[in-house]
């Protein structure tokens, strides 16, 4: 009885914790983004809008995150709004009382949370850049890549070094697991792996 209690108090507190974030971010957003029409992709039948809308527009767009694949929704396990993109996951989570869109763990999560080899410290040069907080390093095309299209708050860290990995056409290929993102080198150049349409449910 007790614990029936207590888990519809949960259930209605993360309720109310959704509408207060939603609130919060259409209270946030500057009037010409409020008045953001959605936007719908027709390659692949869903729609942008609001904060995600803004969001994907000045951080990077069909470059960086790809089309949408799902609409917002409201994920089971913690009561975020979510939404999925080729490339990405937009989360809109409260800090300090202000709405703000975080991008999820992509990276992480598609490799399995696999510990991969680190190696030692040393000192950043032009060429190549040490991470002290994972312990990897970045450099070549996949530094170039990661440094134009928005660097640590777009990717966030490197959490590999450069691998070799099997990938959806059969072939080897030159990767590098991020934070939130999965490089992959191809004849054509640099690409960034589809990660939210393999993890979209």
């Amino acid at each position: 009885m007790i614990a029936t209690l207590v888990r519809r108090a949960l259930l209605q507190f993360r309720w109310m914790a959704v509408l207060i974030a939603v609130l919060l971010s259409a209270a946030y957003l500057p009037v010409a983004q409020a008045q953001n029409a959605p936007r719908y992709f027709s390659q692949t039948g869903h729609y942008l809008r609001g904060a995600f809308r803004s969001f994907w527009e000045r951080s990077g767009g069909l470059r960086t995150f790809g089309y949408p694949v799902t609409e917002e929704y409201v994920r089971a396990a913690d009561g975020r709004v979510v939404q999925y993109f080729e490339r990405a996951r937009f989360e809109l989570t409260v800090s300090n009382g202000q709405a703000i869109i975080a991008l999820g763990r992509l990276g992480v999560e598609a490799s399995g949370n696999r510990a991969f080899p680190q190696v030692p410290p040393f000192r950043s040069y032009a060429a190549r850049t040490y991470f002290p907080e994972t312990s990897h390093s970045l450099f070549g095309g996949f530094k170039i890549t990661w440094e134009r299209q928005g660097g640590a708050a777009i990717f966030g860290a490197p959490i590999s070094e450069e691998i070799q990995e099997q990938l959806a056409d059969g072939r080897w290929h030159t990767v590098q697991y991020f934070e939130r993102a999965r490089f992959e080198l191809w004849s054509d150049g640099v690409r960034l792996g589809l990660l939210g349409r393999a993890l979209a449910p």
